[in-house]
């Protein structure tokens, strides 16, 4: 019974949409992981006063700004952008919004679990991130036959 669910959703009419989900989750997440690493973001230095700072963190009015909130700007754009719009670009921009959003925020959730702990340098790549990752991934690859037919159908090539 669950094989027959799992294979209705993946050979839905609109089998591209799931696919740039997930890819676009799976990269933002990423790239979140990989910001806050590689620039030191995780190392906030002096949030106090009236100071506003923009460089590897926001910091307006002396509030870090971190980027789940930016996520939830991407949530809702793209449920804006699926609720007015019915055109295929505007539901594929808004997939891939929806992916992005999605990713800051889960990128963010070990922060809003755990604590401001979370980003001390021995925890800057916790195992669930590595796992929500990898399951990202998977489930990419998993909607990509889909995908791959619904741009044959428009007769837009891709080579992967």
């Amino acid at each position: 019974m669950l094989r027959k669910i799992v294979l209705k959703l993946w050979e839905k009419e609109r089998g591209d949409t799931p696919f740039l989900i997930f890819i676009s989750f799976t990269i933002s997440l990423l790239v979140a992981r990989m910001w806050v690493i590689l620039t030191g973001a995780y190392n906030v230095q002096d949030t106090s006063g009236s100071i506003t700072r923009i460089g590897s963190n926001l910091i307006i009015g002396g509030l870090h700004v971190h980027h789940i909130t930016y996520g939830f700007v991407f949530l809702a754009t793209a449920g804006l952008m699926a609720i007015y719009y019915k055109d295929k670009t505007f539901i594929r921009a808004s997939a891939i919004l929806y992916g992005i959003g999605l990713g800051l925020i889960v990128d963010e959730i070990g922060l809003v679990i755990e604590g401001i702990a979370l980003y001390h340098p021995e925890n800057l790549m916790p195992p669930y991130i590595i796992a929500i990752l990898v399951g990202g991934f998977i489930a990419s690859l998993a909607y990509l036959p889909s995908f791959r037919r619904e741009m044959k159908k428009e007769k837009i090539k891709f080579k992967f």
